[in-house]
């Protein structure tokens, strides 16, 4: 629709709940990822009818934990979808 990616899910919390400690955990979990553990991986692939070899290609080339430009660009674009009809 947009030809630019989208946000599928953001984490946000109180300012006063984001301690250093809660900033270090998400940017570890970041590093790690989801799925770097062998057996969720295989689980996950064998779930969705998968090798895990591609299911590992699929999240590397797919899923960005960041919050770039162009996906900055997608979010601001797609908020603005539909247009309002007053």
């Amino acid at each position: 629709m947009t030809g630019k990616p989208c946000v599928l899910a953001v984490w946000a919390g109180r300012r006063e709940a984001i301690t250093p400690e809660v900033v270090a955990d998400f940017l570890a979990s970041k590093e790690y990822g989801p799925l770097a553990d062998g057996r969720n991986r295989r689980g996950a692939a064998l779930k969705l009818d998968l090798s895990p070899c591609h299911l590992m290609r699929y999240l590397k080339r797919n899923i960005n934990f960041s919050l770039d430009e162009e996906i900055s660009t997608g979010c601001v674009i797609i908020t603005s979808w539909p247009p309002r009809l007053d």
